[in-house]
Parts: structure tokens; sequence; C-alpha cells
């Protein structure tokens, strides 16, 4: 007969908020420099105890290096000067309808333009007209 299972009870187990706060001081001490070997072995003791640890540590390492990511862009950065354009509806119906409005010119331009040269008879009608010579010859 097998022993019965110890349930971990919730006061036994480590709260998710003190498992994230000890990752993220073991990241913080393996962000200012290679960890010592017996930091090293603490570290990977401490990840060993709990599977829960692992994901908060890897979590940890990324927020870091997001901060480092920051960083970098200096004190003096401003993200407001750097935003993309936001577009809202009015813009979007402002440049639908300048669109439609130059799709109307250059339809009635072109349709100007054809018209100029296009010659209409009466029916039965026959005229005799000279047309230009495109290569420049008169």
């Amino acid at each position: 007969m097998r022993p019965p299972t110890k349930i971990p009870r919730s006061a036994d187990r480590e709260s998710a908020a003190s498992i994230e706060a000890a990752a993220f001081a073991w990241a913080a001490r393996a962000d200012r420099g290679p960890l010592s070997a017996e930091d090293q072995e603490a570290l990977d003791a401490w990840i060993a105890a709990d599977s829960r640890r692992a994901g908060a540590y890897a979590r940890a390492l990324a927020a870091d290096a997001y901060l480092d990511r920051a960083a970098a862009l200096g004190a003096n950065y401003q993200p407001a000067r750097h935003a993309p354009p936001v577009w809202t509806r009015r813009h979007l119906l402002a440049g639908a309808g300048g669109a439609i409005a130059a799709s109307l010119v250059a339809a009635v331009g072109l349709n100007a333009a054809w018209s100029r040269n296009r010659i209409v008879t009466p029916k039965g009608d026959v005229r005799r007209v000279s047309l230009p010579d495109e290569r420049g010859g008169g």
C-alpha cells in the first residue's frame, strides 16, 4: 500500500509575489555582472526548488532587458516627440473626400482633353478633316 501523498496547504506554499520579488533580486544580481560559482549554485538550487521560479526568473530577465533598452535612450528622451501619428475618423474622412475630389477633377479634365480631339458628324454626313501628323511633319 502506498503512503498518502502530502497535499501542500496554501500556507506552506511560497506566494507568487515573494517568488517574483526573489526572481527580480536574482536578475538584478546577474545584471551587475557574472555570478560567482557559489551564487550560481544558489540560483540553480533556488530555481530547482519550485517549478514556478524558473518562469519568474525568465520574466525578470526579460523585464531587465527591456529596462536596459529604455536606459539606452537616455535621460532626456521624450516619447511624446516620437509618437506615431494618431489617425482619427475625421482625418480618414478628409483624406477620402480629397481623393474623391481629385478623382473627379481628373475625370473632368481627361474628358475635356479627349473631347477636344474628337470629330463628330451628323448621321449620313461626310466630312474631310486633315489630321495633324504626330511626327511633327505638319
